[in-house]
């Protein structure tokens, strides 16, 4: 998380922005008011069953939506685009961007509550 905060520095919108790496379910009770969420999802892995993997990313958008002050406020950032597209419920992906880190691609997904 320090290299975000850096960047926030730099781009001079520190003030602006709360950093916090915690549990969902703890985050109204740190926070008033949240305008935004980017986070990873979980994704299936070897070790991690997509059954599972659902599960947990159901809690984050349950949480999300109720945390959230804006429709549009949740962001995911994932490799497996097609794995969140079709577990999504409650919201819905409004736009989508690839990015390159090296040669591995991620998608960010900005999603609207419905």
């Amino acid at each position: 998380m320090a290299a975000q905060k850096k960047n926030a520095k730099i781009a001079g919108v520190d003030k602006f922005i709360d950093f916090a790496r915690c549990e969902l379910s703890y985050l109204d009770i740190k926070h008033e008011k949240i305008n935004s969420i980017v986070t990873l999802p979980i994704e299936p892995s070897k070790k991690l069953a997509e059954k599972r993997a659902i599960e947990l990313n159901n809690v984050l958008l349950k949480q999300s939506s109720l945390l959230l002050t804006n429709d549009e406020g949740l962001t995911l950032i994932t490799k497996k685009p097609v794995f969140i597209e079709k577990t999504l419920t409650g919201f819905e992906i409004i736009d989508k961007k690839k990015v390159l880190q090296g040669e591995v691609e991620y998608y960010f997904l900005k999603l609207r509550r419905l």
